[in-house]
């Protein structure tokens, strides 16, 4: 950046104008478009036992500060996690088969009836293929009794492994 702007013509006006405000500009501008997978965070989250733990993805910085919230012990209220399921498997969600759709994720206080709601991780992925019909999670939400948001994890480790 720096060269750019030593060999750049700025003329008389911005001759003036120190380099670290003009790159802080440029910083600012390029952030401004940063990808939705750039600005995604990660979270695992309990659903009882270690082994039915599973992943989500944020994007939505209101979510993204509301999962925080809880983890840090300052939501008493709508900590459950509720999503649509996707039956297909994604990176950060491994090893299980399917993923909450993140654009679909909320964080509860009860479930309503249209919720998949005594099913355990490991149930769920037992289930994958009657997600969706008429006798086992109609419209595919799914809102596990007993989940909770327990901790922010690096897209690395969600990406490349637990």
């Amino acid at each position: 950046m720096q060269s750019f702007l030593t060999h750049f013509q700025w003329g008389p006006v911005m001759s003036k104008v120190p380099c670290a405000i003009l790159s802080t500009f440029a910083f600012v501008a390029i952030s401004a478009f940063e990808p939705a997978a750039a600005r995604t965070r990660y979270f695992s989250v309990s659903d009882g036992p270690p082994n039915e733990t599973f992943t989500i993805a944020l994007s939505n910085p209101t979510m993204i500060a509301k999962a925080r919230q809880i983890i840090a012990g300052n939501i008493s209220g709508q900590v459950k996690v509720s999503g649509r399921i996707a039956k297909w498997p994604v990176k950060y969600n491994a090893p299980w088969h399917f993923h909450l759709k993140p654009a679909s994720i909320t964080f509860i206080t009860f479930a309503n009836t249209t919720c998949l709601r005594g099913a355990a991780t490991s149930e769920i992925e037992a289930n994958i293929q009657k997600i969706g019909t008429p006798d086992y999670s109609p419209l595919g939400f799914w809102c596990p009794l007993g989940s909770r948001v327990a901790a922010e994890i690096s897209a690395n480790e969600a990406l490349h492994g637990h």
